[in-house]
């Protein structure tokens, strides 16, 4: 017969040198604690100048190399486009709203904010820093559409790549 008995709980956490095995689709890995809790869904805003309507500012977000971006928020009517490159920034920051973009041009995301709020991206996007190193940051493009206003964007992403 089995019998059930009461574990009791740990006195001491661990920390986050102790090593785990991960299993996933692409078999099995070693990470910590620390790299497993860095998962949680993490906020980056930046606010631009004051922009007329149809003007352009280029701005740059602090951010983890890779990452899954689940939401954009805006604080008003707004095209807001995030790039892997400065160079990809550079080179679409004239492409007409009506225009597709070209595959591989280094485009990671484009939303189009008729009003202020947020657009939950489904299914999420998915970009990294692509520059030779890579450096903690993405590049985006916000066009203001609406009235004369410095603009509140913020992305909502988790981290995909661990230093």
């Amino acid at each position: 017969m089995t019998t059930l008995r009461e574990i009791p709980p740990q006195e001491a956490q661990p920390d986050d040198a102790d090593l785990l095995l991960v299993e996933t689709a692409a078999g099995t890995r070693t990470t910590t604690r620390g790299n497993l809790l860095k998962n949680a869904r993490t906020e980056t805003t930046i606010i631009s100048d004051t922009i007329l309507n149809g003007e352009i500012a280029m701005v740059t977000f602090a951010m983890p190399r890779s990452v899954e971006i689940l939401a954009v928020t805006s604080s008003g009517p707004a095209r807001i486009r995030l790039y892997s490159t400065i160079n990809a920034q550079f080179n679409d920051v004239i492409r007409a709203i009506t225009t597709r973009p070209t595959a591989g041009a280094g485009i990671i995301l484009e939303t189009i904010h008729e009003t202020a709020g947020t657009i939950n991206l489904d299914p999420h996007a998915h970009g990294s820093n692509m520059e030779n190193p890579p450096a903690p940051e993405l590049y985006a493009t916000i066009t203001n559409t609406g009235d004369t206003a410095a603009l509140t964007v913020t992305l909502t992403y988790l981290e995909r790549e661990h230093p």
